[in-house]
């Protein structure tokens, strides 16, 4: 089953984007054996227009031939179709999407969202559900998605064992799920054998790849329950911040908070 891994973004001293972290870390990873990357997904909120343009350039220069899906969230949805344009040119697989952020808005304002975006794009996107989004993508306004605006598949970071197989058959081949939103193992053991995804995304395997892959791709069963404790401590430990500091990257504020104790319960990562 693929692997992709959302990747951190990492900041130098100075607060801007360190672009050379950026090449060595997406090297790192692919050398590691994972299948491709979705930059940036978790951090979308914490990075620029101009930043976001720079990591596309640097990771596909880094990544040519492999499976990227680009995230293209932005207020502006003429910048949305900027930036997804700018990321065909550059060779993405696809593009990925969240509904409208925070403050409800009606179903059929999001079946004209995706719309908007997917009808003047030249490659495929993809719909992007996530709980804290404020919008939820239920299972039946995927249907409509697919059915009406050509969104070509979904990322699904619900955490909901049976919804996620529920979309997958709906959707064969076509979905993605988020391996770090507190799946048990025998959650991960009835992914990764699903017929009907595309593959996984994991943000943990930023700093530990071999792990995930490990037991994602290679079926390495007395790995999974120490997979899932390594996504629980990083989430108490801080996130992505915690996952910067495993690697040796910085962070920018907001996300520099480490919790030392959880942060000791954490092996080592092999990077630099």
């Amino acid at each position: 089953m693929p692997l992709l891994v959302d990747t951190i973004v990492p900041f130098a001293p100075d607060g801007h984007v360190d672009l050379g972290a950026v090449r060595a870390h997406t090297l790192w990873l692919l050398a590691n054996g994972v299948d491709g990357l979705v930059p940036g997904a978790t951090e979308f909120l914490h990075v620029d227009r101009r930043e976001k343009e720079r990591l596309l350039e640097v990771v596909t220069d880094a990544a040519p031939g492999r499976t990227i899906l680009y995230p293209v969230w932005d207020p502006s949805p003429a910048y949305i179709l900027k930036l997804g344009r700018l990321a065909a040119d550059r060779g993405v697989t696809g593009l990925l999407l969240p509904p409208p952020l925070l403050l409800p808005v009606p179903e059929v304002a999001l079946v004209d969202w995706y719309r908007s975006v997917a009808q003047h794009l030249t490659v495929p996107l993809y719909a992007w559900h996530h709980p804290r989004f404020g919008n939820p993508l239920t299972p039946r306004l995927l249907g409509l998605l697919a059915a009406e605006t050509g969104v070509a598949g979904f990322l699904d970071a619900s955490g909901d064992l049976h919804r996620l197989h529920r979309v997958a058959d709906a959707w064969p081949g076509q979905g993605w799920a988020s391996l770090d939103e507190e799946l048990s193992a025998s959650d991960l053991d009835s992914l990764s054998v699903s017929g009907t995804l595309a593959g996984g995304v994991s943000r943990i395997a930023n700093a530990w790849p071999e792990l995930v892959r490990r037991v994602w791709m290679e079926g390495a069963t007395d790995l999974r329950d120490a997979l899932v404790r390594r996504v629980v401590t990083v989430e108490r430990a801080g996130g992505a911040a915690a996952l910067k500091r495993a690697l040796g990257l910085g962070s920018r504020l907001p996300l520099a908070g480490v919790d030392a104790t959880e942060f000791a319960r954490l092996p080592p990562s092999s990077f630099r």
